[in-house]
């Protein structure tokens, strides 16, 4: 009796082993296929854009000084560029909305060349030449026009561009990731009723370049009246890539 006691409890419990590797074979063949139809995917690129008027204006004004002597270059550009600030804020702007943003003193040769060999070493003839360049940010874009001519009346003899902003432009960027997106699911879609499938769920999403294109304007003269400047809207685009399973 013990003998067939021993007996049947050993095949009890091969049956019990074999009953669990047959379960687990089944598991992991189901969880095999699960796996094998969502690595059929479809990938997609959206691109979207949004659109909005600016509110923000920076412009570059600067001064150029040329003299024979530094100390007369670097004295001249200073007192236009005082004068300068001091006009531009007369219209309005805030001291912290000035700010400089390039300054070059430099050395120009009128005559090319040293002295022919055996002569002198002495340097050739030319000026000192400074520039100084200030940024005006203006939140008053109805006042833009004013500002840039009383700059021009104070002295200033270069503007190097107007760049117009969007003071918080984080309402265009997520309108533009929107429209990204549903541009990517519908050419998805579409993709998969060509193939005859149906789609699934999004297996990822990465969003590529953001940018906006901002208008410059651009001019250089010693005297000019008052721009008649149209800041437009500014656009806001991005790029998303999108991989969507297929569901057969």
């Amino acid at each position: 009796m013990a003998s067939v006691s021993a007996t049947t409890i050993r095949l009890r419990a091969i049956s019990i082993v074999l009953s669990i590797v047959f379960l687990a074979a089944l598991g992991g063949g189901s969880a095999y296929a699960a796996g094998n139809a969502e690595s059929r995917t479809i990938t997609v690129t959206g691109t979207g854009s949004a659109s909005g008027a600016p509110d923000i204006a920076v412009v570059r004004l600067g001064v150029e000084s040329r003299d024979a002597d530094v100390k007369v270059a670097l004295a001249t550009a200073a007192d236009r560029t005082k004068a300068i600030l001091a006009a531009v804020e007369g219209q309005g702007v805030a001291a912290k909305d000035l700010a400089t943003v390039d300054y070059n003193v430099g050395f120009v040769s009128t005559v090319e060349g040293r002295l022919s060999a055996g002569a002198s070493s002495t340097l050739p003839e030319g000026y000192y030449r400074v520039s100084d360049v200030a940024a005006v940010t203006v939140h008053d874009l109805s006042n833009l026009g004013a500002i840039v001519d009383a700059a021009l009346s104070a002295g200033a003899n270069e503007v190097q561009g107007i760049d117009f902003q969007i003071a918080d432009s984080a309402g265009l960027e997520k309108a533009a990731r929107q429209a990204a997106f549903e541009d990517a699911r519908t050419k998805a879609l579409q993709l998969a009723g060509l193939a005859g499938v149906r789609l699934g769920r999004v297996m990822s999403v990465s969003v590529g370049g953001e940018g906006r294109a901002t208008p410059v304007m651009s001019f250089r003269s010693a005297a000019l009246a008052a721009p008649a400047v149209s800041p437009g809207t500014l656009e806001v685009s991005a790029t998303v890539a999108v991989v969507f399973a297929i569901l057969s």
